[in-house]
């Protein structure tokens, strides 16, 4: 099947046709009305309530653990590093955003910095330490990066 370009107007150049969409314009179809920044600022927004709500049943998780003095399941540990996998992705689409559509408020960056970096340094923190209150402080650091996360959503506008 071949595609054949309708016929270039009088005073028409190729700075004209890039700027309306480039090859789409020079087809003439219709440019749809997400772009590739509005990809990006949309996953990074749905990302993030993913990692909140998952931080906060890891929490749940983690405390509801503690209290039963149980030390950490390999499969919590295992959901741990999802989330921060998870968190990091997120972190990566809102670095990729950065210069094309900043936030709004700037505390927002230092609120995904630290989200990023609070599982890691709970972990690092716990390393060595007795079952039950290992299981309880990452239960508590969960929620605490979900709040981080929560806050994150509200200055991101």
């Amino acid at each position: 099947m071949t595609v054949s370009l309708p016929p270039r107007e009088a005073g028409a150049d190729l700075r004209s046709a890039a700027g309306r969409g480039g090859a789409i314009a020079r087809l003439g179809l219709r440019r749809s009305s997400l772009d590739v920044v509005d990809l990006i600022v949309a996953a990074h927004a749905s990302f993030a309530r993913v990692v909140v709500l998952y931080l906060v049943l890891l929490g749940g998780w983690g405390i509801a653990a503690g209290l039963r003095g149980n030390a950490p399941s390999g499969s919590y540990l295992g959901a741990l590093v999802i989330a921060e996998g998870v968190a990091l992705l997120q972190g990566l689409l809102g670095v990729a955003n950065l210069f094309a559509r900043p936030p709004q408020n700037t505390i927002h960056l230092l609120y995904g910095v630290a989200l990023a970096l609070a599982l890691p340094l709970a972990w690092s923190y716990t390393r060595g330490r007795p079952g039950g209150r290992v299981s309880l402080m990452l239960g508590v650091s969960a929620l605490f990066a979900a709040g981080l996360g929560i806050r994150g959503l509200t200055t991101g506008g």
